[in-house]
């Protein structure tokens, strides 16, 4: 994998990074990415198991810590015509890189959930789309959200999220083949990353993906990578009281 050239301007991050996907075996997994799914679920802490349910936790139990909806652009995005835009509550950009833009790290200590709506822009073009929280610039770790084209087979439609990177190699923790995509258009997709006790639980259009253990990176970074081509209508981070 290419490492990540790391450029600091007034307010902004700009990444130019080149992500090569490694598919693991059971038999090369970490033991941090043991799905704790099926018949393990038994041994998970009550809490997590009902963390399981998309719908587990109502407005009661979070507090709000980034709301982003793109009705303008007061979170300061990094913005580069012709290139990236804000309109009609959607961010658009055609692909350029992986931006950024706000030093705002999620407190790893507690439990949270990050979710973001996400449209594939260029489906046919290799590379990730998505959104990447708490990015560490001394270790390259990061956790993130991706839409892509399955690399070992461009022709079929994957959406992934829970995609870990640990400095040299990059794993998915969860992914599941698009229905309704259109090359033309853009396909819409829910991606859910929530973080309990000491699991990620990982959901895509709310149904549950998989149950495994989280890995800090100990980052304070968050922003958009976009090397194909994206839309994003929102990106809510909270916090699970």
């Amino acid at each position: 994998m290419q490492a990540m050239q790391v450029l600091q301007l007034p307010g902004t991050i700009i990444i130019s990074v080149c992500m090569l996907f490694i598919s693991c075996s059971k038999e090369t997994e970490p033991e941090w990415v043991t799905v704790a799914t099926g018949g393990n679920t038994n041994t998970l802490p009550q809490k997590v198991k009902k963390a399981q349910q998309y719908n587990a936790f109502p407005a009661s139990a979070r507090t709000a810590y980034l709301h982003e909806d793109f009705t303008n652009n007061m979170n300061g995005w990094p913005l580069f015509s012709p290139v990236s835009e804000i309109s009609g509550g959607i961010f658009f950009s055609t692909g350029r890189g992986v931006l950024i833009s706000k030093i705002k790290p999620i407190d790893e200590t507690r439990d949270f959930e990050v979710e973001c709506v996400i449209g594939f822009r260029d489906m046919l073009s290799y590379g990730n789309n998505g959104f990447v929280w708490n990015y560490n610039v001394a270790s390259s770790r990061y956790w993130g959200i991706f839409d892509l084209p399955d690399p070992a087979n461009m022709s079929q439609e994957i959406a992934q999220a829970g995609l870990f990177n640990n400095g040299n190699i990059e794993l998915s923790t969860a992914q599941k083949p698009l229905t309704g995509y259109n090359a033309s258009g853009v396909t819409w997709n829910t991606y859910t990353m929530r973080k309990v006790g000491e699991y990620l639980i990982t959901f895509i259009d709310g149904t549950r993906v998989s149950t495994k253990k989280y890995l800090p990176t100990q980052g304070t970074a968050l922003g958009i990578n976009d090397p194909g081509g994206i839309g994003i209508d929102r990106i809510y981070i909270d916090y699970i009281n």
